[in-house]
């Protein structure tokens, strides 16, 4: 479910700093690099847009890099999140034979990390 947005955002922000190096008449490198600064709120300022619609292009920018930034936050967070749940569970979380009505606790119980306990009793 991650992936089709994120490679939406990067799309966008490459198209867009694609334009921008055509619009500015810039190597396409220098647009790639300015939509990567710019996303990422480095904001160098070595290369600056100086036409309106190019700097219309660099707030789009700014707001997908912003959006990506959010995103992979919220994936390092969730992650962070499940895995006091995924260690309680020891060598058992990635086993094999683990049969299905073990997995859908699993599943359920990984979405709530503070309960632990709950999660060795469940797979016991």
């Amino acid at each position: 479910m991650i992936w089709p947005v994120l490679s939406v955002l990067l799309l966008i922000m490459m198209g867009l700093g694609l334009a921008v190096a055509v619009l500015e008449r810039w190597h396409l490198g220098d647009g790639l690099y300015f939509a990567f600064v710019t996303g990422l709120t480095i904001g160098y300022g070595d290369l600056v847009p100086k036409r309106p619609l190019s700097r219309a292009c660099a707030v789009t920018i700014g707001l997908a890099g912003i959006l990506l930034v959010g995103l992979v936050t919220a994936v390092a967070v969730q992650a962070l999140q499940r895995a006091p749940a995924l260690r309680a569970l020891g060598p058992k979380a990635n086993s094999v034979g683990m049969d299905d009505k073990r997995r859908c606790i699993l599943r359920l119980l990984c979405s709530c990390p503070t309960r632990p306990n709950l999660l060795r009793k469940a797979l016991s």
